[in-house]
């Protein structure tokens, strides 16, 4: 008897990426030591002809996960793109024009007996407390004083509870990460595509035709072309959510400036009528930039007020106005094809995420890669996940901007939004109950929450039954005793500038 032949499914041999920038060579990097190089060929195709928006220069800490992937050091890492560190985001008119508040890389205060600190600080509030609930955030307190180390270099008993990101020039970024890959085997290719090459009856990806006359093929194609998803979008008609109905700035300037002081280690996002300022320290110069509605504000007008605030010439060197619309692909996997970066989705730049989102990417696309072209499974995950991902970062940001109180246009508009029951529930569980449940697949923790709805003025109405075991008093006897140690904690820490000299990484 005759055994019939069973077909095996074609491994994956040849990977493309289409598109260069902090997002295309995060994803060579990271594949490049994921995969070994004996079994897959990794391609990048770019064009130096064709830009990148490198607007972000803000991280959050997850980066450092990536980069400890990869096994980069980080004082080579700083000095190649002029990084400082970052402890959290400052806000400033958030809440009514005169709010200020942070959002720190860190918890709030310490529990005591299972009793989180929250309801420590609510009980001691109504024993007399002042003061604002982010005056309990070593990372916080740190960045009031333009002061850092490593935690790990802080004594006992000092506290060491915080953790940090960096600012980086985001083009040197994606720069180091071009050597690193090729080094590792990336073989990149310039040209810009002017044809797409599919195959019959299931029109996955074969191959891009360049207009140099080269052909690139692979198996598996990542498209990385920014906000023309050439693949994803333009080929294979992925569908696009739009959520700008929930978030209504839809455009960005950006602008450098000199740095007339020593670096703080937060970035700044201030309020303005119709959006807001970022402002991020490096280590010779300042990231500036403006996000707003065209709806309610003019370029010219969004340029002049940048400007004005930045104190810098007419002359300057402007990027943009850069039109985005927030949203996500309904799949940022489809076929053969994944979107990764702008080409997947975009909210916008509060709270950089942006970076974040193309780690998270990489890191699914990494745990779920198959070995074959039986894709479905895999894909499958993969666009269940990202979407939850996109959503949880989509919450968070609409958050900023619901809670406001302000009295201009634009943000009345804010206000007055449905936003989306996943919110709502969050909003009104905290204001009710003051319980954050924890979410261990999102982005954001409790501390993040806490520092958006404490600091935009919402109070839960109840605390913990079990912090009654404490009096009044007594929660803020501890919670003093708390911050006694936060400050002392701080006023044992070096400057920003004079640890970036300690280690070595500031240029001079």
């Amino acid at each position: 008897m005759m055994m019939q032949s069973v077909s095996r499914p074609k491994l994956i041999k040849n990977i493309v990426i289409l598109g260069g920038g902090t997002a295309g060579w995060m994803t060579a990097a990271a594949l490049s030591k994921a995969l070994k190089p004996d079994n897959i060929q990794i391609k990048l195709v770019e064009s130096e002809q064709i830009g990148t928006v490198g607007v972000g220069e803000a991280t959050i800490p997850h980066i450092r996960t990536f980069n400890s992937l990869l096994g980069i050091s980080e004082s080579e890492l700083m000095q190649a793109t002029e990084a400082t560190f970052k402890l959290g985001i400052q806000f400033k008119g958030w809440g009514n024009k005169d709010s200020d508040y942070f959002h720190p890389f860190s918890d709030f205060g310490e529990a005591y007996q299972q009793i989180n600190f929250q309801n420590l600080y609510l009980k001691a509030k109504q024993a007399g407390l002042k003061l604002p609930f982010d005056n309990f955030s070593t990372a916080i307190a740190a960045s009031r004083e333009k002061k850092f180390c490593f935690a790990q270099n802080l004594p006992p008993p000092l506290l060491n509870n915080y953790s940090y990101a960096y600012h980086l020039n985001a083009t040197a970024y994606a720069r180091f990460l071009r050597q690193y890959s090729e080094q590792r085997g990336v073989k990149r290719v310039e040209g810009k595509v002017t044809a797409i090459k599919t195959k019959l009856p299931d029109g996955d990806i074969c191959s891009l035709t360049l207009d140099n006359g080269k052909t690139v093929a692979g198996e598996l194609f990542i498209d990385c072309s920014g906000f023309r998803a050439l693949l994803i979008g333009q080929l294979l008609k992925s569908d696009y959510q739009d959520w700008s109905h929930w978030l209504k700035c839809d455009s960005a300037i950006a602008i450098q400036s000199p740095l007339h002081s020593s670096p703080h280690p937060y970035t700044q996002a201030i309020a303005h009528q119709a959006g807001w300022y970022w402002h991020i320290p490096l280590q010779t110069r300042c990231g500036n930039g403006i996000v707003y509605s065209s709806q309610y504000l003019s370029d010219q007008q969004a340029l002049v007020q940048l400007q004005a605030k930045i104190g810098l010439s007419k002359n300057a060197r402007i990027n943009g106005p850069i039109r985005f619309r927030p949203g996500v692909r309904q799949r940022a996997w489809v076929k053969n094809c994944i979107a990764i970066g702008l080409s997947s989705g975009f909210l916008e730049p509060l709270e950089s995420t942006s970076i974040h989102l193309i780690q998270a990417s990489i890191f699914k696309l990494i745990e779920l890669m198959p070995a074959d072209n039986q894709f479905a499974l895999a894909r499958a995950e993969y666009n269940r996940l990202i979407n939850y991902e996109y959503n949880t970062v989509r919450d968070f940001i609409i958050l900023h901007y619901y809670l406001n109180q302000r009295k201009e246009a634009f943000w009345q508009d804010c206000q007055s939004i449905d936003i989306p029951d996943s919110l709502k529930h969050k909003i009104e569980t905290f204001k009710l109950t003051g319980i954050l449940t924890e979410n261990q697949q999102g982005l954001f923790f409790k501390p993040s929450w806490q520092s958006v709805l404490f600091g935009q003025g919402l109070t839960p109405k109840q605390t913990d039954p079990r912090a009654d075991l404490m009096t009044n008093q007594q929660a803020l006897d501890f919670v003093l005793r708390y911050l006694d140690k936060q400050d002392e904690t701080v006023r044992q820490m070096p400057g920003h500038d004079c640890w970036l000299n300690q280690i070595g990484v500031m240029r001079q």
